[in-house]
């Protein structure tokens, strides 16, 4: 494993943003190539590579994600970041060399479909696997896509694989209000647009309150308003986010927060909106796929609250049945936290992970 280790190294020192991951996609293809392979480019800095193309058998996908965080590194380990600000603490170093780890031990086996190792970019900004599902990466006639994700909190060297809701859809959410100021002494003649929007955030609970306690959550950040402590203010702007499971419960709570906004502006006679925006669909593992994957890996665990944290991985469970799995190193700092590093003797599991999914039918 002496080389998953200087790939680990390697790759943490050197990390880069979403959509910036020129030297890891160079890297990628550079190391590819050298075992024997011949990688290719997907979108911008995407990178894929194939063992034992055959036409009359089917595909398995093994993914794994690139990009780093605006994160000062604070580990004080030799292999530290050598871009300041930047930092692999979501773990997508290690992600990388355990894939890149088992594609080195696959090269020349005779298995029982083909495989492609992919390595996505842009995941912390969710929107690198719909790219690459638009660039075409999942073949036809596939019969799974894998992912897998280092994990704070899960037990040291297990691996989760769980049926059903693993993480959550986000959609980023605006709410502008506009009013009209006056002075705080007449503040008759003035509409006020922060009183409006602290209504809102009061009542957005009610939103929230709809999806009956499946998990979901409605939260608020950010609220910017005013321009002075005597005046009423005209305008006001809050940022949030939904973390929702189920489509349904996403479309029920957008909807009331909407009747919310227009209710309250209303009674103030201010002027609302709502933007939003969703970037993928929630990671839901379908039963009879991660129960296959459940009896063949060995001290699996198959239980855990989902959590509100996103995952562009949905993108591909749209195109294929997909599982996405995480790999425990137990009491860490937490994922995108400047001493997050996942321990050293949880790699080889991860590799040993991928082996055995590629080299299992499907």
């Amino acid at each position: 494993m002496e080389k998953l280790f200087a790939y680990y190294e390697y790759l943490h020192a050197h990390p880069e943003l979403s959509k910036q991951e020129a030297q890891t996609c160079a890297y990628l293809m550079d190391t590819l190539e050298k075992m024997g392979y011949q990688p290719k480019r997907a979108g911008q800095y995407g990178v894929y590579a194939d063992l034992q193309v055959d036409a009359s058998l089917p595909w398995v996908m093994l993914r794994s994600d690139m990009d780093a965080l605006p994160v000062t590194e604070e580990t004080g380990v030799p292999y530290a970041s050598q871009n300041p600000g930047v930092m692999h603490a979501c773990g997508h170093d290690s992600h990388m060399a355990m894939l890149l780890t088992a594609a080195e031990m696959l090269q020349g086996k005779t298995l029982p479909q083909n495989i492609r190792f992919l390595f996505q970019p842009a995941e912390e900004g969710v929107t690198g696997a719909k790219e690459m599902v638009e660039a075409g990466v999942i073949p036809a006639n596939t019969a799974a896509v894998f992912g897998m994700h280092v994990w704070p909190g899960v037990e040291k060297g297990k691996v989760l694989a769980k049926v059903g809701p693993l993480m959550a859809s986000p959609t980023t959410i605006q709410i502008r209000v506009k009013g009209l100021g006056a002075h705080c002494g007449i503040r008759e003649r003035g509409n006020d647009a922060l009183m409006t929007m602290a209504q809102i955030l009061v009542r957005s609970k009610e939103a929230e309150s709809l999806s009956n306690g499946d998990g979901t959550i409605l939260f608020f950040g950010k609220l910017h308003s005013g321009t002075s402590h005597n005046i009423v203010a005209s305008e006001a702007y809050m940022n949030g986010t939904l973390r929702t499971y189920y489509p349904e419960t996403r479309e029920k709570v957008l909807a009331k927060l909407e009747a919310i906004v227009a209710e309250t502006a209303a009674v103030y006679g201010t002027e609302a909106e709502v933007i939003y925006s969703s970037f993928a669909p929630a990671v839901i593992n379908p039963e009879e796929l991660t129960k296959r994957v459940q009896k063949l890996l060995p001290n699996v665990l198959t239980d855990i609250a989902p959590t509100r944290i996103a995952e562009d991985f949905s993108c591909y469970q749209e195109h294929a049945p997909g599982v996405l799995m995480w790999l425990g190193v137990g009491d860490t700092p937490s994922l995108h936290n400047g001493k997050f590093l996942p321990p050293r003797d949880v790699l080889p599991v991860g590799v040993d992970t991928w082996l055995r999914l590629a080299q299992h039918k499907w």
